[in-house]
């Protein structure tokens, strides 16, 4: 893919090999009963469009299904707002905008993404389509109200009158136990027509329109219906509300050596061994190339089913819940589905780093109902993460020698990666000739 003359080129993707999944429980459907404050000009219809040439107007049929805001003189637009409260949330929703019309979605009542007519917009701002719009201070001059915006990274817009998809995962403020923020707000996501136009983005407090001055723990979905003709549909949220499963009482044995599978381990002695607290407690008492073996209680507050992922950056992973065990190594690293009691569980992990440029530790992250993928440990390496595009020039680097990874297939490694500006892309593997 061509962006404004570059080419993505997409490199090694933890997430894709360890099968990382966002939420393992269905989301709920929101309909109209589900919003309070209509006034009148929100009503749900069978069918919605628009006529390119009227702004800000929407012609509808009678039915079910979408949820249209059809201002008028009678019927003035109003925002409405979720009768449900929410924290950490996945928002997905389609959304058509009338000609030269406005308006936006809130997280929590309080951050705004932009919803607007930027169709023809060449250099998108914080106020455009897709954009986390700007917090507001009014005693400051004008011209400088506005500040801590965000722009999309480009601009995905549809036509008005088309529909198009917004995607969003929402962390919450965190606050302590005497209720201080101790944590920004977060936009891990935001993915507009299948595109990603924001990542991990920390937002320092609510956008202007908010419906508090302060953040909250939990607050409502609102859409903004003040500002002119609009119509969603399929709009479906996740909340994420379990307590995050901890880690304890772990025993350790480790052997100094490079191993690669677990019957050379036969008739050796563990060169050190002992117990910790936590996982990240336990002493790097081995120095060089080891394998450790770990077993350790995980708690989780609430029965159900979860997804375990363990990976050994440079390393030979295994991983085992209950009493199952470890038979065999690898180094793609290990996803266990596991339905789990309320309470601990006890897992079994090995850990082999085997060659000399093998990092010290591992990444174990967990995800279940309620529950985004969470990190348990994080090694030396890093966190286990989808991997940013790397965006080259096309002018400059029309070739690239590059890897791909592709789930449950073995790595290509000789790769060449080719673009123009004519946005006709492609990677050769050299090695099978494909």
């Amino acid at each position: 893919m061509i962006l404004n003359k570059h080419v993505c080129l997409l490199t090694t993707a933890l997430a894709l090999q360890l099968g990382i999944v966002k939420a393992q429980q269905n989301p709920v459907k929101l309909t109209l009963d589900s919003f309070e404050g209509n006034k009148g000009s929100w009503t749900e219809v069978g069918k919605v469009w628009a006529d390119p040439t009227v702004p800000n107007t929407l012609q509808s049929t009678d039915g079910s299904g979408i949820l249209a805001n059809l201002p008028s003189k009678k019927k003035a637009g109003v925002d409405i707002t979720s009768l449900e409260k929410y924290g950490d949330v996945d928002l997905s929703l389609e959304f058509l905008v009338a000609p030269e019309s406005n308006s936006g979605v809130y997280l929590q009542g309080n951050y705004e993404i932009q919803i607007l007519d930027s169709w023809t917009t060449t250099t998108p701002k914080p106020g455009d389509n897709g954009g986390i719009y700007q917090r507001w201070d009014e005693s400051k001059p004008d011209g400088q109200k506005g500040y801590q915006g965000y722009a999309p990274r480009q601009n995905v817009s549809k036509a008005p009158g088309v529909w198009q998809k917004l995607e969003v995962s929402f962390q919450a403020p965190r606050f302590d136990a005497a209720g201080k923020k101790i944590e920004n707000a977060r936009f891990l996501s935001v993915k507009l027509n299948g595109v990603t136009i924001h990542e991990n983005l920390e937002v320092f407090g609510p956008t202007r329109g908010a419906m508090t001055g302060t953040d909250v723990a939990l607050g409502p979905l609102r859409i903004q219906g003040d500002h002119g003709a609009v119509a969603f549909r399929n709009i479906e949220i996740t909340p994420f509300d379990a307590a995050i499963p901890t880690v304890s009482n772990v025993s350790y044995e480790t052997f100094q050596g490079s191993f690669t599978n677990l019957n050379e381990l036969a008739g050796k002695t563990p060169n050190a061994k002992g117990t910790a607290p936590t996982l990240s407690e336990v002493p790097a008492a081995v120095s060089d190339v080891n394998l450790t073996k770990y077993t350790a209680n995980l708690n989780v507050k609430e029965a159900g089913d979860y997804q375990l992922n363990l990976q050994v950056p440079g390393g030979l992973s295994g991983l085992a819940v209950g009493d199952e065990s470890i038979s065999t190594l690898t180094d793609r690293g290990v996803r266990v589905r596991k339905s789990l009691k309320a309470g601990d569980n006890t897992i079994h992990i090995i850990a082999s780093k085997n060659r000399n440029w093998s990092v010290d530790g591992f990444n174990l992250s967990i995800s279940g109902t309620g529950l985004r993928n969470t990190d348990l440990l994080i090694s030396e390496a890093g966190a286990s993460q989808e991997t940013d595009p790397i965006l080259v020039d096309a002018d400059e680097t029309p070739v690239l020698r590059s890897f791909r990874d592709f789930p449950g297939v073995k790595r290509l490694s000789h790769v060449v990666s080719v673009a123009s500006k004519d946005q006709v892309n492609y990677a050769y593997d050299m090695e099978t000739g494909t």
